[in-house]
């Protein structure tokens, strides 16, 4: 708006207590240095509409400010300002009449003018008041400095709800972005994927194009995004929301955005219904729809199944009204039943991964003051490193910090990146550099660990500062190191890269949900080594800990072999194992290779007789609910997500073999275990793919042929065995209707209602 246009707006609030008095409420309520502005016009007025009390930031002292509200030119023969003005002379009573104060300073505002003859003849009536004017033109630019969400919308209550919003997502990201201060602001565009349930249900399927988040809240009311950790989820949300606080958005689809953690939403017990009537209340407008931007449910360590349910509720609320929609973000949820049920209330999206490209040139905006040559970005992109960490921009971030800090040699894993980051950011690396003190690393950084143990074993998203000291206090005097308490605390807490102080609530947290486990990791791998109890590696909420615990093993053959060992009872845990141990075991690299390929013939092995199971035994499971190629669809969707790794091609040959020669398995538990094993292989171009497995075609289900067909068509990968695969289906099935009547069974028909049919034809 320009200045001319902003000038007539403030003239136009001709209405003293409803247009010009709600301005100013706002308007005070940003300034800094204003602690309160009571709002005193009518019976309690005594010469002042409004009582601003402001704090002076050099000495700390309380004054008291009236102000004068007018909406008319005020000249100099205006005797209500005068009377006002001798009303203000008279003390009066605060804090419900405890306290009696007088008034320092006057303030004489109005939404037009004031003459000078106005000013000069008032001021000498009152020589020993402090008087201060403001007209239209002083009024445009306190809104300039302290409110110019004012000139964005059409609406004083839009313009304080929309500005509290702005001051909410920006204190959020200011807490929880691992770019602070002397960095330049990074702008990535992040974009998401619709999954039906077809694509990982489904041979053929395929990811929606990529889309953004705002375009699909525009014509969706709920949904739910999922990404891997550190693919930007919380970023995602603020920045939408950030969009949405556009006066465009606002006037032409009649929304506005409420940000609001998963925490938050459990601990104040939030209703959308009543949270929605209270927003359509403030902005006087019950029209309006709120779009919520829920954070982080994977975030707390409640039940995972018990949250899904509150979210579920809360979608079933959501859809009573027509004035809510909703989105929640998580990390990606490992329990596929659970999935389906988050499946039936929102519609799923993933994060998109950057590209290669796209983490060299984020990297690139990272390196401010170090050139990233040629030959140094061609070295990154051939790197293992870059293809073996998640395409995420937090990976982009610590490699890209790592990077500006000329490090000598890259990390292998995510763990390592973890590892070489933290030492970089708690002083390791000014040790190295003859500037930092070795006993003040050590000591922080085991502190550290043992606060993330603390806050991760009690849930805790915060601790106060009086706690952080104690447990600064107590690490001290249990130990005779001879460092200075205040001197420690202070220098813990300029680790801002990975710890962020709140002034205001005086607490103290982790950035990023990572580095508290990656810290609570370490701190139990310093006090157990190797021999740590094993706790729910497999859950949503434990399992980041377990993949760092074993990343700073990176030597932990007991480990992985107590992993594989573990005895899963229900049907979706073997999965999620299946599922996470390739993480685990790329994460603990220099475990030797032959105990890799142990757990990998193992995962591949019990998956293969978890399917059998389902397709040809009478055992209730949810996987019935599905039609057989669904059931095989998803899990060579499983498998090839978590071992479509170079770093897993000789275990899976190797298993391949073992499978081969194991007279304990069932020939039809070898084909659907060789069958998961080349999924992955042709994933990753073996030309050996299904060579073998055509030799078992006499025991082969029409499930696993068909699948075949699929794999190869997908992956446009052909070789001797899946052109012979193709013929034989189409020798097969011409003319044959009651093959292809099955073939269609095996695609639409859940196996429960197939198992069903079949016994009534008996």
């Amino acid at each position: 708006m320009d200045p001319n246009s902003k000038i007539d707006r403030i003239k136009a609030l001709d209405d003293e207590v409803k247009d010009v008095h709600p301005v100013l409420r706002d308007l005070f309520r940003l300034m800094p240095n204003i602690e309160q502005a009571e709002y005193t016009q009518g019976n309690r007025e005594m010469g002042a509409d409004f009582v601003l009390h402001r704090r002076d930031p050099e000495i700390f002292d309380l004054d008291y400010i009236g102000v004068i509200v007018k909406s008319t030119m005020i000249k100099q023969d205006h005797e209500d300002v005068r009377r006002q003005i001798r009303e203000c002379s008279v003390p009066r009573v605060f804090q419900g009449g405890q306290r009696q104060i007088h008034l320092t300073e006057i303030w004489v505002v109005t939404s037009k003018t004031i003459t000078k003859g106005a000013q000069e003849a008032i001021h000498n009536e009152y020589k020993n008041s402090k008087i201060r004017w403001f007209d239209a033109d002083k009024l445009v630019k306190l809104i300039d400095a302290h409110y110019p969400d004012y000139w964005t919308h059409k609406d004083s209550h839009y313009s304080l709800y929309i500005g509290q919003q702005k001051e909410r997502i920006n204190s959020h990201a200011t807490l929880h972005s691992l770019i602070q201060g002397g960095m330049p602001h990074i702008s990535l565009e992040q974009q998401i994927q619709r999954y039906p349930e077809s694509v990982k249900h489904r041979f053929g399927g395929r990811p929606s194009k990529p889309t953004l988040l705002l375009d699909e809240l525009l014509k969706r009311r709920l949904l739910f995004v999922e990404g891997q950790m550190g693919a930007g989820k919380s970023e995602l949300l603020r920045s939408t929301a950030l969009k949405m606080c556009s006066d465009e958005i606002i006037s032409q689809h009649g929304m506005v955005p409420h940000f609001v953690t998963f925490r938050e939403v459990t601990e104040e017990k939030i209703k959308l219904k009543d949270e929605t009537e209270r927003i359509q209340k403030e902005l006087k407008d019950d029209k309006i729809t709120v779009v919520y931007f829920i954070d982080g449910l994977d975030e707390t360590l409640q039940d995972l199944e018990e949250k899904v349910d509150l979210i579920c509720s809360m979608a079933k609320d959501a859809l009573l009204s027509e004035r809510i929609k909703m989105v929640v973000s998580s990390r990606k949820i490992p329990d596929e039943k659970i999935s389906e049920k988050i499946g039936k209330s929102f519609d799923k999206y993933l994060i998109c991964p950057l590209s290669h490209v796209g983490i060299i040139k984020f990297i690139e905006q990272i390196c401010t003051d170090y050139s990233v040559t040629n030959k140094f970005r061609s070295e990154l992109q051939r790197s293992p490193l870059l293809k073996a960490l998640p395409r995420t921009p937090l990976s982009a971030i610590l490699l890209g910090k790592l990077i500006s800090e000329k490090v000598k040699e890259l990390p292998s894993t995510m763990p390592e990146l973890y590892s070489k980051y933290t030492e970089l950011v708690l002083g390791r690396w000014d040790i190295q550099k003859g500037s930092g003190s070795e006993k003040e690393y050590e000591t922080i950084s085991r502190i550290t660990a043992q606060i993330a143990a603390y806050m991760f074993d009690n849930d805790l998203e915060f601790i106060g500062r009086t706690e952080l000291r104690q447990h600064f206090s107590d690490y001290l005097s249990q130990r005779r190191t001879g460092q200075d308490l205040d001197n420690l605390l202070r220098s813990f807490l300029e680790k801002d890269e990975i710890i962020a102080y709140d002034a205001d609530s005086d607490v103290v947290h982790f950035r990023h949900r990572t580095f508290q486990e990656y810290f609570s990791a370490a701190w139990t791998f310093h006090n157990h080594g190797k021999s740590a109890q094993i706790e729910d590696p497999f859950s949503m909420e434990r399992g980041g800990k377990e993949y760092f615990y074993l990343g700073l093993l990176k030597d932990a053959p007991e480990r992985i072999s107590a992993l594989r060992k573990l005895i899963l009872e229900q049907d979706f845990q073997r999965m999620i194992r299946t599922s996470m141990m390739g993480s685990f075991m790329m994460a603990a690299y220099q475990t030797p290779y032959n105990e890799i390929t142990f757990a990998v013939s193992d995962a591949f092995i019990d998956l293969a007789k978890l399917y059998d199971s389902v397709v040809s035994t009478d055992v209730p499971t949810f996987l019935k609910t599905l039609p057989e190629l669904q059931v095989l669809a998803l899990f060579s969707y499983m498998v090839k997500q978590a071992y479509s790794y170079e770093f897993f091609r000789d275990a899976l040959r190797e298993s391949k073999f073992q499978v081969d020669i194991d007279e304990g398995l069932t020939t039809s538990v070898k084909v659907i275990a060789l069958y998961l094993l080349d999924c992955v292989l042709a994933d990753l171009k073996d030309a050996q793919a299904f060579e073998r497995l055509v030799e078992y075609e006499a025991d082969m289900p029409w499930a696993i042929r068909l699948g075949i067909s699929c794999e190869a068509q997908g992956n446009k990968f052909i070789n001797n065995a899946t052109r012979h695969i193709e013929r034989r289906i189409n020798k097969s099935t011409r003319n044959n209707f009651k093959l292809k009547e099955y073939i269609s069974q095996l695609e639409s028909v859940p196996l429960e209602r197939r198992v069903k049919a079949q016994k009534n034809n008996m």
